[in-house]
């Protein structure tokens, strides 16, 4: 157990360590700002609708319908007298074209808000939570359909790594016609919130469901919370960017950051073992989103942040998509050369093949007010529209192929001014440059280096605006 221990301990600092300040902790307790709005939640109905949930001050919430094009349907206003809600998670009932939305509110209140397809409210409901543990700040989950149930993995945490502050989860199962909430807390001897796990999905092999984290959390058929364990060999963070599906041949797909940084995904059979890792990238590019990847017909689309400096939010956000046989199509870098900040809080698949990433970002010139945003990308990774963002300020810089067997291309908008690209080999040896990239695209004949992995990197002057891996193959 020391053992062990100790690992948790190491690990959990040096996540930390480079994470301090990116999660919804500082957030909720250091921003002294007038004004506050993210989203926090979205998802696409069947009709091709977006629905988006956003946090302000007070326990306000707005709920929006968005249409594919990005105008505004419909809003709703909610929020209940004396409590500060956040909505956590959206779903959509396709049998009683509703939707069902989950939060939470301190101490340990759990709100049950349905709506309407055109967002008037159907049924609403606060249920508190009996138990010693804060409310939960994320939730993950699905509709069970054999028994009509809402089955969430809730934890709790302050986000603080000491002695006092133990790991607790909530395993919460919500009944679609009666809309009673059972609940079973679950508090653990780790400390720091090590020991929690974020998203949960039934068995392979249908013998009950797993919670996925660092450590990994077992419930039996009834969802009954029977034991857990850690598993190292695995490489999932103990941050709160997991994200697991079932995927193809019986085998899970999983998201995360890396424990010691870089993103990673990567499919496990039913054993837990990993069979095949890929989308892993360098430090300092992180997977920070609840929900950080998504599927549509065409692959696979995994967001996160961008070179994430310490204590404060990123610079902007990448977008890779993969395809089914987990190739990168392309690859996207996204935000201002100025001093705002970015938030991702998820990414939709979209279903015409493209991407929606939704989030906030920040001025951090001292008021750090935080704006909800939304990019919508299309199916080839250009910029379709924004909320509450001029794409013409935005910089966008998209790579593509990777891996291939020499050309690099290049497509870049909103720079001023030139730039140069620098390509480094694994031992960080510069082995090509070129200079002078203007806005538009560029292709590049790399033809001429070995095959292996490379980090590219795009400069104005001393600034490195984005950096990543592309693969040389023959």
């Amino acid at each position: 157990m020391c053992v062990k221990n100790k690992l948790v301990f190491i690990i959990s600092f040096i996540w930390l360590f480079n994470l301090h300040g990116q999660n919804n902790f500082e957030w909720d307790h250091v921003i002294q700002g007038n004004r506050l709005s993210h989203y926090q939640i979205g998802l696409e109905k069947e009709d091709g609708i977006f629905l988006f949930g956003s946090s302000q001050l007070n326990g306000i919430n707005r709920i929006e319908l968005i249409s594919n094009n990005g105008e505004l349907i419909k809003e709703l206003t909610y929020s209940v007298s004396g409590m500060e809600i956040q909505f956590l998670k959206g779903m959509w009932m396709k049998d009683k074209e509703q939707i069902l939305l989950l939060g939470s509110a301190p101490p340990n209140l759990i709100a049950v808000l349905v709506l309407d397809k055109d967002l008037d409210i159907v049924f609403e409901k606060q249920i508190m939570l009996t138990g010693q543990a804060k409310h939960p700040y994320q939730m993950d989950g699905f509709i069970y359909e054999p028994t009509n149930q809402v089955l969430l993995v809730a934890p709790s945490w302050d986000g603080l790594l000491d002695e006092k502050e133990h790991s607790s989860i909530w395993f919460l199962k919500l009944d679609l016609d009666s809309y009673e909430l059972k609940s079973e807390l679950i508090q653990l001897d780790e400390t720091g919130g090590s020991g929690v796990c974020y998203s949960v999905i039934e068995n392979i092999d249908a013998t009950g469901f797993t919670c996925f984290g660092l450590f990994m959390h077992y419930l039996d058929k009834n969802f009954n919370h029977i034991g857990y364990d850690l598993r190292l060999e695995n490489e999932i963070t103990g941050g709160n960017q997991v994200k697991a599906i079932p995927w193809k041949d019986s085998t899970y797909l999983i998201g995360s950051t890396g424990q010691f940084g870089g993103v990673n995904l990567q499919v496990m059979d039913k054993n837990y073992k990993r069979k095949l890792s890929f989308g892993i990238d360098q430090l300092y590019r992180v997977a920070f989103p609840f929900n950080v990847f998504d599927l549509n017909d065409e692959g696979i689309l995994y967001t996160g942040a961008y070179d994430t400096p310490f204590y404060h939010q990123s610079d902007g956000l990448f977008i890779t998509k993969f395809d089914t046989g987990f190739q990168k199509n392309w690859e996207i870098y996204f935000g201002l050369n100025d001093q705002y900040r970015y938030k991702g809080s998820g990414i939709i698949a979209t279903s015409d093949g493209g991407a929606l990433v939704y989030g906030a970002r920040y001025d951090d010139l001292g008021d750090r007010v935080f704006n909800a945003y939304m990019v919508k990308f299309n199916a080839d990774g250009n910029i379709f529209w924004t909320n509450n963002l001029n794409a013409s300020q935005l910089i966008t810089i998209k790579t593509y192929p990777n891996p291939s067997n020499g050309p690099l291309s290049l497509d870049i908008k909103g720079i001023t001014g030139k730039a140069d690209i620098r390509i480094f080999d694994m031992s960080g040896n510069n082995v090509y440059v070129h200079h002078g990239i203007t806005d538009g695209a560029t292709t590049l004949d790399l033809s001429d280096l070995v095959s292996g992995t490379y980090i590219y990197k795009v400069y104005q002057k001393n600034k490195v605006l984005c950096t990543g891996q592309w693969v040389r193959v023959e």
